[in-house]
């Protein structure tokens, strides 16, 4: 499946222009240091991310979009990490995507 940026939902950019930001945010003190994370260490930390946004929702609180932007960070390490996220060599200005196996 190939597509360009300007395909991509409103919402879907949006959301990772939120996830790019916090990234950079947090570049001075970890970078890329996920590439070097084993899977458990990152799926812990993606359930502590996932408690601490649950607990947001529960009060309403107004950082619950900075938690769900860390909860998705998360989840992308691990799907970077597990090689889902390699750029594909044709793909030539686009982004493609190879199917995932579920």
């Amino acid at each position: 499946m190939k597509f360009q940026v300007q395909e991509l939902r409103p919402e879907v950019l949006a959301f990772a222009l939120l996830m790019e930001k916090r990234l950079r945010e947090k570049d001075a003190d970890k970078g890329t240091s996920w590439k070097q994370r084993t899977f458990p260490d990152l799926a812990v930390n993606v359930a502590m991310k996932k408690s601490q946004l649950e607990s947001c929702i529960r009060f309403q609180s107004p950082n619950m979009n900075m938690h769900a932007v860390d909860l998705a960070n998360c989840c992308m390490f691990i799907a970077d990490n597990a090689g889902a996220l390699k750029p594909s060599a044709e793909a030539d200005g686009w982004f493609a995507l190879d199917e995932v196996a579920p």
